[in-house]
């Protein structure tokens, strides 16, 4: 299942990166990297924002066991992926 993820997001980047030179005006094409590059990181956060709330609430460092939630979060989304 991760690898799958793993998979994806390497065929992602090889695609969002190699589309924005053709698509993009030659002076602008820094600024579009930097607009994607910073929609990549969002996407990121709010993905591991996510898997916390699915772990659910800290005690005084006990972290209580809820990783069947980020088992289908996982499921849920390779299969929106594919």
């Amino acid at each position: 299942m991760l690898a799958c993820l793993g998979i994806y997001l390497s065929i992602f980047a090889a695609i969002i990166w190699a589309c924005i030179p053709p698509l993009i005006d030659k002076k602008y094409v820094g600024t579009a990297y930097g607009i994607v590059y910073c929609i990549k990181n969002l996407g990121t956060y709010i993905y591991i924002y996510l898997i916390v709330l699915c772990t659910g609430p800290i005690f005084m460092g006990a972290i209580i066991d809820n990783y069947g939630y980020v088992t289908l979060f996982y499921c849920m989304i390779v299969t929106v992926t594919i």
